[in-house]
């Protein structure tokens, strides 16, 4: 609320107008092994308080299943940064299956003759025919 209002300190005024957004930037994180929520979020440096609330957890002793899909407000970067998502690999493709070819346009003037050998421009009319 805080980064949306432009807002300096904590200390609000009567009368302050403030923006209030339900929007919460962040990730769906579905969990691979049954874990305590408090574990979890120690594990990955999370806001105990955010995740439970985001969550709608109502006690620190609930436990994540397998497949359960949890909201967590971090950015991508800071989730490959803790280790929640993994960074995708880059493909790289072998240079062998790589083939090139050459790109040849054809002209539209035709051809008349083509010169095998250096030779003169003169022309009899035997060679025309």
């Amino acid at each position: 609320m805080q980064k949306e209002n432009n807002l300096k300190k904590d200390d609000l005024e009567v009368g302050q107008v403030l923006k209030i957004s339900n929007q919460v930037d962040g990730i769906v994180y579905t969990i691979e092994d049954k874990i305590n929520v408090v574990v979890f979020a120690n594990k990955y440096t999370l806001n105990l308080q955010d995740l439970m609330t985001l969550n709608y957890v109502q006690d620190e002793t609930e436990i994540f299943s397998p497949g359960q899909e949890v909201f967590i407000n971090i950015t991508k970067e800071k989730a490959y940064e803790v280790g929640l998502l993994e960074k995708p690999k880059p493909i790289v493709i072998p240079k062998s299956t790589i083939t090139y070819r050459p790109i040849i346009k054809k002209s539209s003037i035709p051809v008349i003759k083509t010169i095998r050998k250096p030779t003169t421009l003169i022309s009899t009319a035997a060679d025309d025919e």
